[in-house]
């Protein structure tokens, strides 16, 4: 998926871990006017692109803040070039 076939929401980049609203293009009769969308790169280093609908991506932010202890520190390093 190019950045020139999908509309932005907002102004985040596309990049690995980056996380945008992407407007429904070929949106059915009730499906979502947006979705949450990123690349996640697999520790095999594989790169998939995933889309959220709002209550899923309300459901895993719930979970990662409820199950703090599961989540890992990022290093210093990469925080610093984020």
């Amino acid at each position: 998926m190019s950045e020139e076939e999908a509309i932005k929401l907002d102004e985040s980049e596309v990049r690995n871990g980056n996380i945008l609203r992407v407007y429904n293009k070929n949106r059915k009769t009730n499906a979502k006017k947006y979705y949450w969308f990123s690349y996640i790169q697999l520790p095999s280093g594989e790169e998939l692109p995933i889309m959220l609908t709002e209550r899923e991506f309300q459901i895993a932010k719930r979970r990662a803040r409820k199950n703090t202890e599961d989540c890992p520190d990022k290093d210093w390093l990469v925080d610093l070039f984020d």
